[in-house]
């Protein structure tokens, strides 16, 4: 008798595990829209083949990389090398996942964007918390800069004329453009380039070199240059 209530009790125990949800990480990101849709199901099946349940939050951009430094959630990304160098609690996952790309937006065609140095004349927008744009725009000085919360509002004041050229990254705003008819804006050759990348909270360092070598392991299985051409065409790769 004792011996099948013990059986019954391991059988139960196993039910138990076997039901059991993976633990949750919570990853924080400053990626919004159709570039959010896309990297998801890379950082998705990264955690998962580490046994883990991915949260991926879209929380305002300084408030996501306060939040994971703190350890009040597990990290994240992507984000630019340059992060690691304020927020020293977070600790960069170093194989990238995707390199962005930032140019000037504007509706003048007498205006000519080649170089950071060619918007000094202009009325400029950037959107806070994207620090090393807001960086390099102040480095310029040019004739004024308007500071918003979202790519959204950036391209609604330089359709109402009331800045002359918004700074911002290509993917994010072409769903914006799309969808609020914004399409006749002229987008200016690349003016910054970067490699995006996984951060986590210093509490899981033991993890950073397993992810490093999935991420490597999930490049030659194509994840990273499916994001890529998504990234630069507008499309998904089939």
């Amino acid at each position: 008798m004792y011996m099948e209530l013990g059986m019954k009790f391991l059988m139960f125990i196993f039910v138990l595990i076997g039901t059991s949800h993976a633990e949750v990480m919570s990853i924080n990101t400053p990626f919004r829209g159709e570039l959010y849709e896309q990297t998801k199901p890379l950082m998705t099946e990264l955690f998962k083949r580490h046994s883990y349940e991915l949260e991926f939050q879209k929380l305002p951009l300084k408030r996501g990389l306060i939040n994971a430094n703190r350890g009040l959630d597990d990290g994240d990304g992507p984000r630019v090398k340059e992060i690691g160098y304020k927020y020293t609690d977070l600790i960069r996952v170093d194989v990238p996942i995707i390199k962005f790309s930032i140019h000037a937006h504007y509706k003048d065609k007498a205006i000519k964007i080649n170089n950071w140095n060619d918007i000094k004349p202009y009325n400029v927008g950037v959107r806070t918390g994207t620090l090393i744009l807001v960086n390099n725009v102040k480095k310029v000085e040019p004739k004024e800069i308007t500071y918003v919360a979202t790519n959204e509002k950036l391209l609604e004041l330089l359709n109402e004329n009331k800045i002359d050229i918004a700074i911002a990254d290509r993917v994010m705003t072409r769903g914006i453009k799309k969808k609020m008819g914004y399409e006749n804006m002229i987008e200016s050759p690349p003016l910054l380039q970067k490699n995006m990348y996984l951060y986590l909270n210093k509490k899981h360092k033991d993890k950073v070199a397993s992810f490093e070598r999935t991420l490597l392991k999930m490049k030659d299985e194509g994840y990273q240059e499916r994001l890529k051409f998504f990234y630069e065409t507008g499309k998904v790769e089939k």
